[in-house]
Protein backbone atom coordinates (compact mmCIF):
# COMPACT_ATOMS: atom_id res chain seq x y z
CA UNK A 1 0.00 0.00 0.00
CA UNK A 2 1.75 3.56 -0.79
CA UNK A 3 1.85 6.09 1.84
CA UNK A 4 1.18 9.62 0.88
CA UNK A 5 -0.77 8.78 -1.97
CA UNK A 6 -3.88 10.96 -2.82
CA UNK A 7 -6.03 10.60 -5.62
CA UNK A 8 -6.62 13.23 -8.60
CA UNK A 9 -8.71 12.36 -11.23
CA UNK A 10 -7.47 14.80 -13.48
CA UNK A 11 -4.25 13.01 -14.20
CA UNK A 12 -3.42 9.99 -16.63
CA UNK A 13 -4.61 6.67 -15.66
CA UNK A 14 -1.39 5.63 -15.27
CA UNK A 15 0.01 7.58 -12.55
CA UNK A 16 -1.08 8.71 -9.20
CA UNK A 17 0.16 11.25 -7.26
CA UNK A 18 2.67 11.26 -4.49
CA UNK A 19 3.93 13.50 -2.02
CA UNK A 20 6.82 12.99 -0.09
CA UNK A 21 6.22 15.21 2.32
CA UNK A 22 8.88 17.19 2.89
CA UNK A 23 7.77 20.73 0.77
CA UNK A 24 4.07 20.82 0.20
CA UNK A 25 4.03 21.99 -2.74
CA UNK A 26 5.91 18.64 -3.88
CA UNK A 27 4.11 16.01 -5.67
CA UNK A 28 6.21 12.91 -7.89
CA UNK A 29 3.75 11.44 -9.99
CA UNK A 30 4.72 7.62 -10.18
CA UNK A 31 2.87 4.71 -12.14
CA UNK A 32 -0.08 2.85 -10.45
CA UNK A 33 1.81 -0.34 -10.83
CA UNK A 34 4.32 0.47 -7.98
CA UNK A 35 3.84 0.94 -4.26
CA UNK A 36 6.26 3.01 -2.71
CA UNK A 37 6.90 2.27 1.93
CA UNK A 38 8.43 5.82 2.07
CA UNK A 39 11.09 6.78 5.07
CA UNK A 40 12.58 9.93 5.45
CA UNK A 41 16.57 9.70 6.76
CA UNK A 42 17.71 12.80 8.42
CA UNK A 43 20.88 12.80 9.58
CA UNK A 44 19.86 12.32 12.65
CA UNK A 45 19.00 8.66 11.56
CA UNK A 46 21.94 7.67 9.99
CA UNK A 47 24.27 7.52 11.76
CA UNK A 48 25.95 4.25 14.08
CA UNK A 49 23.51 5.43 17.29
CA UNK A 50 20.32 5.54 15.12
CA UNK A 51 20.34 3.51 12.32
CA UNK A 52 18.99 0.42 14.21
CA UNK A 53 15.67 2.99 15.40
CA UNK A 54 15.47 3.94 11.79
CA UNK A 55 15.87 0.32 10.44
CA UNK A 56 12.43 -1.41 12.73
CA UNK A 57 10.68 2.04 11.87
CA UNK A 58 11.12 1.18 8.34
CA UNK A 59 10.36 -2.31 8.92
CA UNK A 60 7.16 -1.11 10.61
CA UNK A 61 6.17 0.43 7.35
CA UNK A 62 6.43 -2.28 5.40
CA UNK A 63 2.80 -3.48 4.14
CA UNK A 64 3.17 -5.43 0.84
CA UNK A 65 6.31 -7.85 -0.45
CA UNK A 66 6.18 -5.83 -3.40
CA UNK A 67 6.79 -2.12 -1.65
CA UNK A 68 9.67 -0.44 -2.34
CA UNK A 69 11.33 0.52 0.28
CA UNK A 70 12.74 3.78 -0.46
CA UNK A 71 14.75 5.23 2.39
CA UNK A 72 14.50 8.75 1.22
CA UNK A 73 17.70 11.12 2.27
CA UNK A 74 17.28 13.16 -0.74
CA UNK A 75 17.10 15.87 0.97
CA UNK A 76 20.24 15.70 3.40
CA UNK A 77 23.79 14.87 3.17
CA UNK A 78 24.20 11.40 4.65
CA UNK A 79 27.68 9.82 5.76
CA UNK A 80 28.07 5.99 4.84
CA UNK A 81 29.12 5.41 8.41
CA UNK A 82 30.41 1.48 7.84
CA UNK A 83 28.44 0.29 10.81
CA UNK A 84 25.24 1.86 8.69
CA UNK A 85 26.14 0.21 5.50
CA UNK A 86 26.70 -2.89 7.37
CA UNK A 87 23.31 -2.54 9.20
CA UNK A 88 21.52 -1.45 5.61
CA UNK A 89 22.78 -4.69 4.23
CA UNK A 90 21.47 -7.20 6.58
CA UNK A 91 18.36 -5.49 6.56
CA UNK A 92 17.93 -4.94 2.81
CA UNK A 93 18.69 -9.39 2.48
CA UNK A 94 16.04 -10.25 5.54
CA UNK A 95 13.15 -8.64 3.44
CA UNK A 96 12.08 -9.55 -0.35
CA UNK A 97 11.58 -5.88 -1.18
CA UNK A 98 13.71 -4.03 -3.26
CA UNK A 99 15.26 -1.69 -1.19
CA UNK A 100 16.49 1.91 -2.43
CA UNK A 101 18.59 4.29 -0.63
CA UNK A 102 18.26 8.04 -1.92
CA UNK A 103 21.59 10.41 -0.95
CA UNK A 104 21.79 13.86 -1.23
CA UNK A 105 25.56 13.92 -0.82
CA UNK A 106 26.97 13.92 -4.15
CA UNK A 107 30.56 12.81 -3.49
CA UNK A 108 29.57 9.86 -1.09
CA UNK A 109 31.97 7.35 -0.50
CA UNK A 110 31.77 3.69 -0.36
CA UNK A 111 28.59 2.97 -1.56
CA UNK A 112 29.57 0.27 -4.07
CA UNK A 113 30.08 -1.51 -0.35
CA UNK A 114 25.72 -1.04 -0.34
CA UNK A 115 24.10 -4.82 -1.03
CA UNK A 116 20.95 -2.43 -1.67
CA UNK A 117 19.58 -0.24 -4.40
CA UNK A 118 21.65 3.26 -3.95
CA UNK A 119 20.61 6.83 -6.00
CA UNK A 120 21.59 10.24 -6.04
CA UNK A 121 18.70 12.87 -6.84
CA UNK A 122 18.66 16.67 -7.48
CA UNK A 123 15.48 16.73 -4.90
CA UNK A 124 16.24 20.41 -4.79
CA UNK A 125 16.09 20.95 -8.89
CA UNK A 126 12.78 19.45 -8.76
CA UNK A 127 11.33 21.04 -5.76
CA UNK A 128 12.45 25.03 -6.62
CA UNK A 129 10.71 24.05 -10.23
CA UNK A 130 7.93 22.88 -8.46
CA UNK A 131 7.75 26.11 -6.14
CA UNK A 132 8.42 28.99 -8.77
CA UNK A 133 6.34 29.29 -12.02
CA UNK A 134 8.65 30.32 -14.98
CA UNK A 135 8.62 33.88 -14.74
CA UNK A 136 10.23 36.60 -17.22
CA UNK A 137 13.71 37.74 -16.44
CA UNK A 138 14.37 40.10 -19.28
CA UNK A 139 13.51 43.28 -17.31
CA UNK A 140 16.46 46.01 -16.19
CA UNK A 141 17.63 45.41 -13.10
CA UNK A 142 18.66 48.09 -10.65
CA UNK A 143 20.83 46.06 -7.94
CA UNK A 144 24.39 44.45 -8.18
CA UNK A 145 24.14 41.93 -5.95
CA UNK A 146 21.68 39.49 -3.35
CA UNK A 147 22.72 37.47 0.00
CA UNK A 148 20.00 35.95 1.45
CA UNK A 149 20.19 34.09 4.60
CA UNK A 150 19.22 32.67 7.93
CA UNK A 151 22.37 31.21 9.25
CA UNK A 152 24.53 32.65 11.13
CA UNK A 153 28.02 31.12 10.71
CA UNK A 154 31.83 32.97 10.81
CA UNK A 155 32.34 31.98 7.32
CA UNK A 156 29.24 33.59 5.77
CA UNK A 157 29.66 36.45 8.08
CA UNK A 158 33.10 36.93 7.47
CA UNK A 159 31.30 37.47 3.86
CA UNK A 160 29.10 39.89 4.95
CA UNK A 161 31.72 41.80 6.40
CA UNK A 162 33.61 41.65 3.54
CA UNK A 163 30.20 43.25 1.56
CA UNK A 164 30.19 46.14 3.76
CA UNK A 165 34.07 46.40 4.52
CA UNK A 166 33.78 47.43 0.71
CA UNK A 167 30.61 49.26 0.37
CA UNK A 168 28.90 46.57 -1.75
CA UNK A 169 26.14 46.73 0.52
CA UNK A 170 24.92 50.52 -0.79
CA UNK A 171 24.36 48.41 -3.42
CA UNK A 172 22.66 44.94 -2.52
CA UNK A 173 19.65 43.55 -1.33
CA UNK A 174 20.92 41.60 1.95
CA UNK A 175 18.88 39.63 4.60
CA UNK A 176 21.02 38.35 7.39
CA UNK A 177 18.09 36.93 10.23
CA UNK A 178 20.19 35.21 12.59
CA UNK A 179 17.89 32.39 12.89
CA UNK A 180 20.50 29.78 13.70
CA UNK A 181 24.01 30.70 14.88
CA UNK A 182 27.26 28.43 15.19
CA UNK A 183 30.81 27.93 15.36
CA UNK A 184 33.52 26.83 13.26
CA UNK A 185 33.87 23.29 14.32
CA UNK A 186 35.00 21.34 11.04
CA UNK A 187 36.68 22.21 8.00
CA UNK A 188 40.33 21.47 8.86
CA UNK A 189 41.13 25.37 9.67
CA UNK A 190 44.38 26.12 11.52
CA UNK A 191 43.13 28.31 14.99
CA UNK A 192 45.36 31.36 13.33
CA UNK A 193 42.84 30.76 10.19
CA UNK A 194 39.58 30.46 12.33
CA UNK A 195 40.61 33.10 14.66
CA UNK A 196 41.05 35.65 11.43
CA UNK A 197 37.70 34.83 10.19
CA UNK A 198 36.23 35.23 13.36
CA UNK A 199 37.85 38.33 13.84
CA UNK A 200 36.15 39.76 10.41
CA UNK A 201 33.29 37.69 10.79
CA UNK A 202 32.58 40.57 14.03
CA UNK A 203 33.37 43.45 12.87
CA UNK A 204 30.09 43.24 11.32
CA UNK A 205 27.87 42.87 14.19
CA UNK A 206 27.30 46.94 14.67
CA UNK A 207 25.43 46.35 11.85
CA UNK A 208 23.32 43.17 12.79
CA UNK A 209 20.82 42.55 13.19
CA UNK A 210 20.48 43.30 9.70
CA UNK A 211 16.93 44.17 8.63
CA UNK A 212 15.21 41.98 7.10
CA UNK A 213 13.88 41.73 3.02
CA UNK A 214 10.72 39.19 4.41
CA UNK A 215 8.90 37.40 7.31
CA UNK A 216 9.63 33.88 6.71
CA UNK A 217 12.63 31.53 6.91
CA UNK A 218 10.72 28.97 4.14
CA UNK A 219 12.35 29.90 0.34
CA UNK A 220 9.08 29.87 -1.31
CA UNK A 221 8.55 33.00 0.65
CA UNK A 222 11.00 34.99 -0.67
CA UNK A 223 9.97 38.29 -2.36
CA UNK A 224 10.49 37.40 -6.25
CA UNK A 225 10.61 41.12 -6.87
CA UNK A 226 14.61 40.97 -5.21
CA UNK A 227 15.82 38.13 -7.09
CA UNK A 228 14.56 40.06 -10.37
CA UNK A 229 16.34 43.09 -9.92
CA UNK A 230 19.62 42.28 -9.04
CA UNK A 231 22.46 40.70 -10.98
CA UNK A 232 24.26 38.64 -9.15
CA UNK A 233 23.68 36.23 -6.48
CA UNK A 234 25.78 35.19 -3.21
CA UNK A 235 24.99 32.08 -2.40
CA UNK A 236 26.09 31.20 0.94
CA UNK A 237 24.78 27.65 0.36
CA UNK A 238 23.59 24.89 3.63
CA UNK A 239 26.94 23.29 3.75
CA UNK A 240 30.77 25.44 2.75
CA UNK A 241 33.26 22.72 4.03
CA UNK A 242 33.16 18.95 3.62
CA UNK A 243 31.27 16.73 1.00
CA UNK A 244 29.27 17.90 -2.09
CA UNK A 245 25.63 19.10 -1.19
CA UNK A 246 23.69 21.34 -3.56
CA UNK A 247 20.10 22.71 -2.08
CA UNK A 248 17.71 25.10 -3.50
CA UNK A 249 19.62 28.47 -3.03
CA UNK A 250 21.34 28.05 -6.92
CA UNK A 251 18.43 26.80 -8.66
CA UNK A 252 16.43 30.06 -7.05
CA UNK A 253 19.00 31.85 -8.70
CA UNK A 254 18.65 30.50 -12.11
CA UNK A 255 14.94 30.62 -12.05
CA UNK A 256 15.37 34.01 -11.85
CA UNK A 257 17.67 34.97 -14.08
CA UNK A 258 20.74 35.50 -11.79
CA UNK A 259 24.32 35.19 -11.96
CA UNK A 260 26.10 33.79 -9.01
CA UNK A 261 29.21 33.25 -6.96
CA UNK A 262 28.61 30.46 -4.01
CA UNK A 263 30.17 29.92 -1.02
CA UNK A 264 30.02 26.05 -0.97
CA UNK A 265 31.68 23.34 -0.88
CA UNK A 266 34.64 22.76 -3.52
CA UNK A 267 32.98 21.09 -6.52
CA UNK A 268 29.53 22.45 -6.64
CA UNK A 269 30.14 24.35 -10.38
CA UNK A 270 31.83 21.02 -11.73
CA UNK A 271 28.26 19.27 -10.41
CA UNK A 272 25.92 21.74 -12.13
CA UNK A 273 27.86 21.63 -15.53
CA UNK A 274 27.74 17.90 -15.19
CA UNK A 275 23.99 18.57 -14.81
CA UNK A 276 24.56 20.55 -18.20
CA UNK A 277 24.18 24.25 -16.60
CA UNK A 278 26.56 26.76 -17.81
CA UNK A 279 28.71 28.85 -15.28
CA UNK A 280 30.74 31.90 -15.92
CA UNK A 281 34.24 31.09 -15.82
CA UNK A 282 34.74 32.72 -19.31
CA UNK A 283 33.74 36.15 -17.48
CA UNK A 284 34.58 35.41 -13.58
CA UNK A 285 37.54 33.61 -11.93
CA UNK A 286 36.01 30.74 -10.64
CA UNK A 287 38.57 28.73 -9.96
CA UNK A 288 37.40 28.93 -6.44
CA UNK A 289 35.60 25.87 -7.11
CA UNK A 290 38.57 23.63 -7.61
CA UNK A 291 40.22 24.66 -4.26
CA UNK A 292 39.82 22.26 -1.75
CA UNK A 293 41.69 24.17 0.92
CA UNK A 294 38.62 26.07 3.14
CA UNK A 295 40.38 28.86 4.03
CA UNK A 296 42.31 29.49 0.20
CA UNK A 297 38.53 29.25 -0.86
CA UNK A 298 36.80 31.18 1.16
CA UNK A 299 39.42 34.06 1.03
CA UNK A 300 39.18 33.46 -3.34
CA UNK A 301 34.85 33.93 -2.94
CA UNK A 302 35.50 37.10 -0.94
CA UNK A 303 37.94 38.45 -3.56
CA UNK A 304 35.68 37.46 -6.27
CA UNK A 305 32.74 39.57 -4.78
CA UNK A 306 35.06 42.22 -4.13
CA UNK A 307 36.25 42.54 -7.84
CA UNK A 308 32.50 42.02 -9.36
CA UNK A 309 31.64 44.72 -7.24
CA UNK A 310 34.67 47.14 -9.06
CA UNK A 311 32.86 46.00 -12.13
CA UNK A 312 30.08 47.25 -14.47
CA UNK A 313 28.12 44.67 -13.87
CA UNK A 314 25.16 45.87 -16.26
CA UNK A 315 27.84 45.04 -18.81
CA UNK A 316 28.89 42.05 -17.52
CA UNK A 317 25.66 40.70 -17.29
CA UNK A 318 24.85 41.46 -20.87
CA UNK A 319 28.06 39.47 -21.73
CA UNK A 320 26.56 36.51 -20.03
CA UNK A 321 23.30 36.55 -20.75
CA UNK A 322 23.00 33.69 -22.92
CA UNK A 323 24.81 31.87 -19.66
CA UNK A 324 21.52 32.97 -17.60
CA UNK A 325 19.21 32.43 -20.68
CA UNK A 326 20.92 29.08 -20.67
CA UNK A 327 20.40 27.95 -17.14
CA UNK A 328 16.70 29.48 -17.66
CA UNK A 329 15.52 27.48 -20.25
CA UNK A 330 16.83 23.99 -19.24
CA UNK A 331 15.68 24.57 -15.20
CA UNK A 332 12.11 24.46 -16.97
CA UNK A 333 12.36 22.32 -19.43
CA UNK A 334 13.93 19.24 -17.79
CA UNK A 335 12.05 16.92 -16.28
CA UNK A 336 13.35 15.66 -12.81
CA UNK A 337 9.83 14.30 -12.24
CA UNK A 338 10.87 11.45 -15.31
CA UNK A 339 14.12 11.19 -13.71
CA UNK A 340 12.67 9.92 -10.04
CA UNK A 341 10.02 7.67 -12.07
CA UNK A 342 12.99 6.32 -14.04
CA UNK A 343 15.06 5.53 -10.90
CA UNK A 344 12.19 3.77 -8.87
CA UNK A 345 11.62 1.96 -12.03
CA UNK A 346 14.97 0.40 -12.15
CA UNK A 347 14.94 -0.44 -8.57
CA UNK A 348 11.22 -1.96 -8.68
CA UNK A 349 12.19 -4.77 -11.43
Amino acid sequence: MTQFVKSNKTMSANLKEFDPGDYSRTVFYIPHNIDLSWNYVGPGDFWPGGIDHLLDRVRGNIQNNTDVVVLWGAPNRLHLYPECVDRINQFAESIPNPVVLFNGNYSAKDTSRLRCGYSEFAYFEHIVRSTWSQCDIAAPRSKQFTMMGTKDYPTRKYILSQIVEHGVDSNAYISYKQINTGAITVGNYSQEEIDHIVDVANRVDSRLPWPVLDNSIEFPQLPRQVLLDSYVNMITDTYFEGDLFVSEKVYTAIAHGQMFVMLAPAGTLAYLRSRGYQTFGDHIDESYDQIENNWQRLQAVAQILITLAESDLADLYARCRHIVEHNHHLFYTRDTQAEFVAKIQHFSS
